[in-house]
């Protein structure tokens, strides 16, 4: 049985995460599974440190700040001001 796309990302991510040394936990439907909690998604969830993240995006993806702006046209349940 082939590997879903979302698995595919997943053992991508966590090889170059292993690969550079950088701590991180998987979490949300992922974890789940491997507990035995049967949960699809289309999705990979990751916990990082800021610092490990900043790290990961430095080698990775080049200096791209994060910033959080949601979308006028998207409701948001956070406490922000938008």
């Amino acid at each position: 049985m082939g590997q879903s796309e979302a698995q595919q990302a997943l053992y991508r991510l966590t090889g170059i995460l292993e690969a550079d040394g950088l701590p991180y936990a998987v979490i949300g439907a992922f974890a789940l599974n491997e507990y035995g909690h049967a949960r699809v998604t289309v999705d990979v969830d990751v916990l990082m440190r800021e610092e490990d993240l900043r790290e990961f995006k430095r080698r990775h993806l080049g200096a791209i700040p994060f910033t959080y702006a949601p979308s006028p046209s998207v409701s948001c349940a956070c406490s922000c001001s938008s």
